[in-house]
């Protein structure tokens, strides 16, 4: 299993966005965005994933499957 997580700040607004792959596939994503619409219902959805990819991962360890993590810096 290979896991990706990527930070990709935009440096002319001052915002960010976070994604979480695995196997290529997008699995998690928050991001930046008006102060005043930044919600759990908006922008941070996503964090209800958050329980389902532990137990995911956990699963994945117990079966022995190997793991390739990897984190991406990147400034626009």
């Amino acid at each position: 299993m290979r896991i990706v997580e990527s930070l990709v700040q935009d440096q002319d607004y001052d915002t960010a966005r976070l994604t979480i792959t695995i196997d290529g596939v997008r699995v998690f994503g928050v991001r930046d965005g008006e102060p005043e619409d930044n919600t759990l219902g908006r922008n941070f959805e996503d964090c209800f994933l958050i329980k389902d990819l532990l137990i995911r991962m956990y699963e994945a360890g117990v079966a022995g499957e190997p793991l390739d993590v990897e984190s991406e810096r990147l400034t626009r």
